[in-house]
């Protein structure tokens, strides 16, 4: 065990590729951020500190500057860049341009993020119309978007980084997808 009663939830754990470290979500200050611990669970570091905004699904870049992570609040859903280097951080995603909602995955070169962009919500919640999105790590283009199925939940970047795997749960079946 990792983490001992610090918070109601420790979630969306994210080793860094020197695997040093684990980033990951935690609510132990009240409201949902991201924190950073060595990997045999010791030295728990708060990497943000936001009161009102829950941030979401960390991902560390594979040279270890950058950290990636998804910020919800009642307006709009954006994925920030975080310099691990100096603290500095950059909005990569405009709100309501985008609406990232339940993971963001980082390519095993750096290069580009993929998310869930959530295109809207039947009446009662239950049924969503979804895409994945992919955008550089550099924010220097804008997204380009692939039709996911509404039960798809997750997407994980094939090594070459050109393709991305997901599951697709259905009512009589179970698919495994790779998307190039």
């Amino acid at each position: 065990q990792l983490t001992d009663n610090a918070g109601t939830a420790n979630e969306s754990p994210f080793v860094t590729a020197d695997g040093r470290h684990i980033y990951f979500e935690s609510t132990r200050d009240g409201t949902r951020n991201i924190w950073r611990m060595d990997i045999d669970g010791q030295q728990p570091v708060q990497i943000t500190f936001s009161k009102k905004e829950n941030n979401y699904f960390p991902a560390v870049s594979p040279d270890g500057a950058w950290l990636f992570y998804l910020q919800k609040n009642q307006n709009a859903n954006v994925i920030w860049r975080r310099s691990l280097a100096d603290g500095k951080e950059e909005m990569l995603t405009e709100p309501g341009r985008y609406s990232p909602d339940s993971f963001i995955s980082i390519s095993l070169d750096g290069k580009f993020l993929a998310f869930n962009n959530l295109l809207k919500k039947v009446a009662d919640g239950a049924a969503k119309s979804e895409q994945i999105g992919v955008i550089p790590t550099d924010g220097s283009a804008p997204a380009q978007f692939y039709d996911l199925p509404a039960n798809a939940k997750s997407v994980i970047w094939a090594t070459d980084g050109h393709a991305l795997t997901y599951a697709e749960n259905l009512r009589e079946e179970s698919l495994i997808w790779r998307m190039d």
